[in-house]
């Protein structure tokens, strides 16, 4: 940290007292007189920290898992940010609609996936955030609190456009 930003308070106090006043007792008094400026001051440097750190941050991947793993999993650091794969969903078609069912044919070495409705990403969602199920918190409303707590951060830093959903799932490096 710069050395612009240190104050030693009682250092300042011997400073600008009169040689005469320099007694226990008043040193106390301005001292008790100033301690609502040093807190005021370490507000300021936590302000100042919490900028900088905020200014070296932005919206790419690395930067958003490391803010991430920053403030909910700092021993660990296992929250991963993945890319969404878009998938193309299958459809099955009535027999009376007359339409062609996509199947794998072994000659044409191209297999046709089938998903669950829930696998197939179409809502929108650019990126998954994966937090490890062992920092789900037990309760409702303790899970709520870190969900809100950590979707504000995302909002803050990701893009606009960006949409992303939050994942309790465990993703290996």
């Amino acid at each position: 940290m710069n050395n612009a930003y240190l104050i030693n308070w009682l250092e300042l106090v011997k400073l600008f007292l009169m040689q005469a006043m320099r007694k226990p007792n008043n040193k106390a008094f301005l001292s008790v007189m100033l301690r609502p400026l040093e807190l005021l001051h370490l507000d300021f440097l936590n302000f100042r920290a919490n900028s900088i750190y905020r200014v070296k941050h932005n919206s790419q991947i690395v930067y958003m898992e490391a803010m991430l793993n920053d403030l909910f999993d700092p021993l660990e650091r296992r929250i991963r940010i993945v890319n969404t794969e878009f998938k193309q969903p299958v459809y099955f078609y009535e027999p009376l609609e007359n339409r062609e069912v996509y199947h794998y044919e072994p000659e044409d070495n191209d297999p046709v996936h089938y998903y669950e409705p829930d696998d197939i990403v179409g809502d929108g969602v650019d990126f998954s955030v994966c937090v490890p199920p062992q920092l789900q918190p037990e309760g409702e409303t303790a899970e709520t609190a870190i969900l809100t707590r950590m979707r504000g951060e995302i909002d803050y830093y990701k893009l606009y456009s960006k949409n992303y959903n939050i994942l309790w799932v465990q993703v290996n490096n």
